[in-house]
């Protein structure tokens, strides 16, 4: 099983949605790429990287902030369609991932209406 990592470095001082930008562009041209190779999405693991703020960015972003970016992003609709997706853990200073992923699952779980 494929797994697909398109990595958006969390090196410099960019704010949070700039990493958005760049993030999404990076898995627009990924998703690209592995559908003009024929690649199965649902036969692939999708590990990409937290939408988050440089190292050196001047403002933080809290774990609400972060977690809404993915639900916004271009690639949902592909993320869906894949077998399961991880995010890397990225930088470790910047707090509880554990809190980051369960305030996506609620914001997910908000919108289905459940």
């Amino acid at each position: 099983m494929p797994i697909v990592e398109p990595e958006v470095l969390l090196d410099g001082d960019h704010t949070i949605d700039r990493c958005f930008e760049v993030t999404e562009a990076v898995q627009h041209a990924v998703f690209h790429a592995l559908l003009r190779h024929r690649v199965e999405l649902e036969y692939i693991v999708l590990k990409p990287s937290m939408i988050v703020p440089g190292k050196d960015a001047q403002r933080r972003a809290n774990p609400e902030e972060i977690a809404e970016k993915p639900l916004h992003n271009c690639g949902v609709q592909s993320l869906r369609q894949c077998l399961g997706f991880n995010f890397l853990s990225g930088d470790k200073r910047r707090g509880s991932h554990k809190q980051i992923l369960m305030a996506m699952n609620a914001m997910a779980a908000m919108r289905r209406g459940n």
